[in-house]
């Protein structure tokens, strides 16, 4: 049965018991079900939500995601200036207000200055009316800006920031761009065809990142689409539609809510005025009529749109005009673009971006950017299907002289064309079934996945039904890959995008799926490896590699054991080494050899052979430093060697290599620095370089520089709290934060403050058990809490040995004990509960001497 057919049945009968009381619907729904368990489990989800939303009192905003303009802030009657603006001045996290600059059914946009001394930045803060009023909301607020902040493309602005005030107003804040939108932009250069079409091809790029990582913009159009003095397009609010959807309350203009979500008429999909949902398919549709507007100079539906939903759906059912009688029509067209320039290719690639049904339309973005290309290089384009005779045309207007020239061969390679051509299309037709499966595999990532997470208090359905579609999906392309190393690798990579997926999920849920994701990469290094020896295809061995990889540093409940991993991790190195030997100068092949070098490193530490991993360690730094080389203007390829660097100042320093690691820790500050200076905004630079701080005042401090130490494990600390502050379900976060909490409490104890030292330890340790204590909190961090109680103890011992009277130092000593005897037990408790520890054996053996030390066992 298809993803269609099950959801009309799942409706239908939804829709039979929808009315009834709870007692009688559940009675139907069992009835009527016919045993079919999933069925019945749909149905009373959709239940629970339609009872539960006539329960809840509306939500009090929502976000139009559009840009805002001067225009905007004119409407609202303010100057700009902000002078009778009682926010004017006002923080709103690391932000003060400055003036506004614009308003909408959401609230107003504001210019903000970065209130904290970390950086010196300004944004956009969108002030969203209302409150978080609801916890469930709130946390899906919160997610779901969590997921958005992880884009980072040249072609998407930024979201930086975001949040609620103390008086609970939501807000975000936003990279601000500067440019005009893309259809002005293109009219004030007078663009030509070609111009306008390759303008919209980077559009297209930033689309794909997106979508790639599950995030659908949902409200595409030329407003949203910004042009910098550069000609670089820069896409705004994408994902911001999916923070606020499903909530209530839209009057900003132009916007249009149906059912649940918020749109733009004139550029929305069919299926979103209908109020059903939507997918990248929908994203597609709107690029369709951005780029119909962009060679006409209107969209097929301006003029035609109606006030209500209702309305405007029934408008968009009409069949639009083709591009080039549109044109044609207009009396005040685009003199840059002729109607016949636009006519046959162009007609057909728009027209089938926005097919009323989703699936007639181009399946993914890459699709549509394909036949942009195939247009561009005057080859035939797959929306026409055309005769053998088109396809000859377009051969020879690229090919006029040399047909010209070649007389009556033409004749002979006019045949032997056509026999090419029927040839083809045979392959292409394999290759569009082959499509077909791996598309409805993506599909089911992007509508059954996202609507169970989005609807579901916990992940678990969701997770379970992902493995379900994702592995059937996959195994049926599986059967056919054979002979097929294109299809294969594609496999391989669905394989670790699932596994993937499955690591980063909550305890709680990974309890029962640790086993089937272990399986996915299992899977996908039996179908590689065999194809990825020492004379194997250079793509094949990158794809073992990174299969490799993802085992090594799978880090949840249930992990493989520890001499897997470092098998794992050295047949990794062994591979990419012959990369290297192969290709020297490839900078992709040097990163990838670092990261298995460092995977080796750390999996030799974490078995106690410290010594062991400095050679891995060395090796990893220098191919690190050559991949920056090697393509200088990589912003990933540079922080990549900034981590190498910190990786390797660990190791060096605990073998002894004291001068060494300091070099390491300088060039990674340098590093992070540099570009925390470039993105100022950015969350994970942040909190990259605070780290680096935390390893350089480690240093300092341990050798004889507390005062240099503290200073920078102050900075390290502020830093990573505005992590913490701003997320404060980020456990990662947490851990880091207490980490440098801890090392700034011993730098404390060793210049003498003792009584400050061991009140920043206390408050390290309270914050790890509350995140301890939250749901779905990863087991191993018992070990964590663990080790922090250790270090409490060690510093009430060290703190003793420095007080001046002997009740003091015997008081001091008492507490140590206590700290230590917590540590014991809570790792005690860890082991009893199966979860295998993180930590290196041999801390935790010094940990039990430092304990027996003071009598404690």
């Amino acid at each position: 049965m298809s993803q269609a057919e099950s959801w009309a049945r799942i409706r239908a009968l939804f829709d039979e018991v929808a009315e009834l009381g709870a007692v009688e619907a559940e009675v139907r729904v069992k009835a009527l079900a016919g045993g079919d368990v999933e069925l019945e489990s749909e149905v009373r989800r959709l239940l629970a939500a339609d009872r539960k939303a006539s329960e809840t009192p509306p939500p009090k905003f929502v976000l139009h995601a559009s840009n805002w303009s001067a225009e905007s802030a004119a409407s609202d009657g303010s100057d700009g200036s902000g002078g009778s603006d009682p926010l004017i001045g006002r923080r709103f996290g690391n932000w003060t207000l400055e003036r506004p600059l614009g308003r909408g059914g959401m609230g107003r946009v504001y210019l903000a200055r970065r209130a904290d001394r970390a950086f010196e930045k300004t944004a956009a803060l969108k002030l969203l009316r209302g409150a978080l009023d609801s916890a469930s909301f709130r946390d899906r607020f919160a997610r779901e800006r969590r997921i958005v902040a992880t884009l980072d493309h040249p072609g998407i602005a930024r979201l930086l920031d975001g949040g609620e005030s103390a008086d609970g107003l939501p807000f975000l804040v936003l990279e601000a761009v500067e440019g005009s939108d893309l259809i002005a932009w293109a009219d004030e250069r007078r663009l030509d065809v070609t111009g306008r079409l390759r303008l919209f091809r980077k559009v297209l790029d930033a689309v794909a990142y997106a979508h790639r990582r599950l995030i659908v913009h949902r409200d595409l159009k030329p407003s949203n689409i910004l042009v910098t003095a550069d000609g670089s397009p820069k896409l705004l609010d994408f994902g911001i539609a999916r923070i606020l959807d499903q909530e209530e309350g839209a009057d900003s203009p132009g916007a249009t809510r149906t059912g649940e979500a918020m749109l733009t008429p004139e550029y929305a999909s069919p299926e979103q005025r209908r109020g059903d949902p939507v997918a990248t398919g929908s994203d597609i549709y709107s690029l369709g009529i951005v780029l119909y507007e962009l060679l006409v100079g209107s969209t097929p539906l301006r003029g035609r749109t109606s006030s209500s939903p209702a309305g405007t759906a029934r408008e968009g059912d009409r069949p639009p005009e083709r591009p080039s009688t549109a044109a044609r029509k207009r009396s005040s067209g685009l003199t840059t673009v002729r109607p016949d320039e636009i006519r046959g290719d162009l007609d057909a690639i728009v027209l089938k971006a926005i097919r009323p049904e989703a699936d007639e339309r181009y399946r993914s973005v890459e699709e549509l950017a394909a036949e942009i290309d195939r247009f561009l290089e005057g080859r035939p384009v797959e929306a026409r299907r055309g005769s053998n005779l088109y396809r000859l045309a377009k051969f020879a207007r690229r090919h006029r002289v040399a047909l010209v020239a070649a007389g009556l061969a033409v004749t002979v390679f006019a045949v032997t064309l056509t026999h090419s051509a029927l040839r083809l299309r045979a392959e292409r037709d394999r290759a569009e079934r082959r499509f077909a499966e791996t598309r409805e595999l993506a599909r089911s990532l992007l509508f059954d996945l996202h609507d169970s997470i989005r609807d579901l208090d916990g992940a678990t359905a969701a997770r379970r039904l992902l493995v379900e579609r994702g592995l059937h999906y996959l195994e049926r392309l599986r059967d056919e890959s054979t002979g097929d190393p294109t299809l294969r690798r594609e496999v391989v990579e669905g394989y670790l995008r699932l596994a993937e997926i499955f690591s980063d999920r909550r305890a709680a849920a990974g309890l029962e799926l640790t086993v089937e994701a272990g399986d996915l990469l299992e899977s996908a290094r039996a179908l590689i490896e065999p194809h990825a020896g020492e004379l194997g295809e250079a793509a094949d061995r990158r794809l073992l590699v990174q299969v490799l990889g993802a085992t090594v540093r799978r880090r949840f409940t249930g992990e493989i054991e520890s001499e897997v991993r470092l098998a794992a991790a050295q047949r990794a190195v062994e591979v990419a080494a012959t990369l290297v030997r192969d290709s020297p100068e490839s900078a992709d092949d040097q990163h990838l050899h670092a990261e298995a070098l460092r995977d080796l490193a750390d999996q030799l530490g974490f078995a106690g052979r410290i010594a062991e991993a400095a050679g891995p360690i060395d090796r990893a730094s220098v191919a690190a430093r050559r991949a920056a080389e090697l393509r200088p203007a990589d912003r990933e390829l540079e922080l990549a060697q900034a981590e190498l660097e910190l990786a390797a100042a660990k190791v060096r320093f605990r073998v002894g290599l004291h001068r060494e690691a300091r070099a390491s820790l300088q060039t990674a500050r340098e590093i992070l620095a540099r570009r925390a200076a470039a993105e100022p905004g950015s969350v994970e630079l942040r909190d990259r370089f605070a780290l680096a701080l935390a390893e350089i005042g480690s240093d300092a401090w341990q050798n004889g520089r507390p005062e240099e130490g503290m200073a920078a494990l102050e900075q390290s600390c502020e830093l990573l709290a505005a992590t913490v502050a701003a997320d404060p379900a980020n456990r990662q976060g947490v851990r880091r934060l207490t980490s440098a909490r801890t090392e700034l409490a011993l730098a404390m104890v060793a210049s003498g403050r003792i009584d400050e030292a061991l009140a920043r330890h206390g408050d390290a340790l309270a914050a790890l058990s509350r995140a301890r204590e939250r749901p779905g909190a990863p087991a191993f961090l018992i070990y964590d809490e663990a080790f922090l109680a250790a270090q409490m103890g060690k510093a009430a011992a060290l703190a003793s040995r420095a007080a001046g009277g002997a009740r003091e130092q015997e008081s001091l000593l008492a507490r140590a004990r206590e700290w230590y005897e917590r540590a014991l037990t809570l790792h005690a408790e860890g082991v009893r509960g199966g979860t295998a520890s993180h930590q290196e054996p041999q801390a935790w053996e010094q940990v039990q001497a430092a304990a027996a030390e003071l009598g404690v066992d």
